[in-house]
């Protein structure tokens, strides 16, 4: 597994796209709306680096605690994996919970990803290799 991506919830996208433009000059994806995660979403380049921005679009997207709680921030690490099925079992088997079972990102062009949880805050999604 290689580390693809660190994960950022921020109350507006739009904004927060800007301030990365202007504090790094980076590149950003288009800002795309997940049906699933109920989030607009964008992907930034910071160098070699890559944030993805989330910003809640309603109620219940599964990030609107997070925003309401600790007013956004880091949210998760994302790892490229080759076989997340298998991923997912050697993590269970070390303890971890399943958020969300795989399911297809639009913002990565429907590749299969998936939430796990270590505790102490720890969030980590998979995110299935291109094939």
């Amino acid at each position: 597994m290689i580390l693809h991506h660190v994960g950022i919830v921020v109350k507006n996208l739009e904004k927060a796209i800007d301030k990365y433009q202007k504090s790094f000059n980076t590149v950003s994806s288009l800002t795309v709306y997940d049906d699933i995660q109920k989030s607009k979403l964008a992907l930034v380049s910071i160098g070699t680096e890559i944030v993805e921005l989330i910003e809640p679009a309603s109620n219940d997207s599964p990030v609107a605690n997070f925003l309401k709680k600790i007013n956004g921030g880091i949210h998760h690490l994302c790892f490229e994996t080759e076989d997340i099925q298998s991923d997912i079992k050697a993590f269970r088997e070390k303890g971890a919970l399943i958020v969300c079972k795989p399911v297809p990102a639009i913002l990565f062009n429907g590749r299969k990803v998936c939430f796990l949880y270590f505790g102490d805050g720890l969030l980590i999604e998979l995110l299935e290799a291109d094939k």
